[in-house]
């Protein structure tokens, strides 16, 4: 099936919520991080539907689905785990769907498996980063840092947040191969700070969300947990995965690159992808 567009309305106004869906076969959502669009899973998706009914989407506040009002602080997490409940459910046609999700989108994953347990029939996650599963004298170290970059965003801007962002869940390596890419290029020319919005409402989030791990648990044939092969890739989300394998009694993969790995080695990437929610070891895309 060719890339389409489509709208799903969320909101009494006629808010809407954006998404592009393309190709066939089991129900596929990519759910966009940080960044909030679908814009980073261009390449990926394309090479995914040859696999999958692929479906990318811009978060509520963000790019095309800007007209949907923005989460209130604390709460953001929760509201895009609905959001991302509400499409599954007006696509899936009562089949549940497979969900990728990386780093922040990871967290809005876990967030949905917890609560709406019969919409995943299986889930990856990526690289999330989550300052709860640390011990605490860690954990309030990270909180510090966290609150250090969001200073670092309100005083300096986005591009200050970013800098000293960026090295807590990637490489050198991982950024470098980042930022060589088309699409890096690409979003450097864009006139919105998607970040900004980000920063403002969402990013704090991640030093404060809580994960149901006994939910997790009950769900745990469901959960592909995945860290990138970049052998430099810092503790953030190291850290992350190795205990929540730990809790969740879930072992954990590798993929192609680190933490960005699904932008600038997607095809291999998306091998992984299909090798882990199908089964197929010798899946060449």
């Amino acid at each position: 099936m060719a890339l389409r567009s489509d709208t799903l309305s969320l909101e009494p106004n006629g808010a809407t919520l954006y998404y592009e869906i393309q190709g066939s076969g089991p129900l596929l959502i990519l759910v966009p991080g940080g960044h909030g669009t679908s814009m980073l899973f261009t390449s990926l998706a394309t090479t995914l539907s040859t696999r999958f009914r692929v479906v990318t989407y811009d978060r509520r506040g963000f790019h095309r689905s800007a007209s949907l009002a923005v989460p209130p602080n604390g709460q953001a997490i929760t509201a895009h785990a609905d959001d991302l409940a509400a499409l599954i459910t007006h696509l899936s046609n009562g089949q549940g769907a497979m969900i990728f999700g990386s780093s922040w989108a990871a967290i809005i994953t876990i967030s949905l498996v917890s609560r709406y347990p019969d919409l995943v029939t299986k889930a990856i996650l990526h690289e999330p980063t989550l300052v709860a599963l640390f011990p605490s004298w860690r954990a309030t170290q990270l909180r510090a840092t966290v609150a250090g970059i969001l200073e670092a965003y309100r005083t300096k801007g986005t591009a200050a947040g970013n800098r000293l962002m960026m090295p807590l869940i990637g490489s050198p390596t991982d950024r470098e191969a980042f930022g060589r890419t088309p699409l890096y290029r690409q979003l450097a020319t864009l006139k919105t700070d998607f970040f900004a919005l980000y920063f403002e409402r969402e990013f704090g989030e991640c030093g404060s969300f809580v994960p149901d791990v006994e939910a997790l648990k009950r769900e745990r044939e469901k959960l592909i947990l995945i860290v990138g092969e970049d052998e430099g890739a810092p503790e953030f989300p190291r850290y992350t995965m190795v205990e929540l394998s730990r809790r969740l009694d879930v072992s954990v993969g590798t993929f192609p690159g680190g933490h960005m790995g699904y932008v600038y080695r997607e095809k291999d990437f998306a091998e992984a992808v299909v090798r882990a929610l199908l089964g197929d070891e010798r899946a060449r895309l």
